[in-house]
């Protein structure tokens, strides 16, 4: 949220609020949503909440592409969408990712750093499932 411009005419898109968006999503080592403090704070004017009551931005631990761990703000949207889960926890790294296999090939073919994006999301999953 913030300052954000654009020109259509010239496909130009630019502003802080994007540049932090992107710096939030390609430094974090998982799929996941990250919010900075300002979405944060707006979307506790407005909570929403899952179905048990539970907030929708939590704390998390990210893991970074440069190594390391980044305590950030995220949307759990395990919590919001855990009855459209098909599968029962705890989730395997090969279960989660076989919708990715045909786009990315095989998991066990994929870098240790893609790779590991997959796991620490499983992880999230899992953890977030379980409370």
């Amino acid at each position: 949220h913030g300052r954000f411009m654009f020109n259509l005419d010239a496909n130009l898109f630019a502003g802080p609020a994007l540049v932090q968006a992107y710096r939030l999503s390609e430094e974090a080592q998982w799929l996941g949503l990250r919010v900075d403090q300002e979405v944060a704070e707006r979307s506790a004017q407005i909570p929403i909440c899952s179905e048990r009551g539970r907030p929708s931005v939590i704390p998390w631990p990210i893991p970074q592409k440069a190594g390391g761990i980044e305590n950030s703000l995220v949307i759990d949207w395990v919590e919001t969408h855990r009855n459209n889960f098909q599968v029962k926890a705890p989730i395997g790294v090969e279960e989660f990712y076989a919708p990715f296999e045909r786009l990315f090939g095989p998991l066990d073919a994929l870098s240790v750093s893609a790779r590991a994006k997959y796991e620490n999301t499983v992880g999230f999953i899992n953890d977030r499932l379980s409370r």
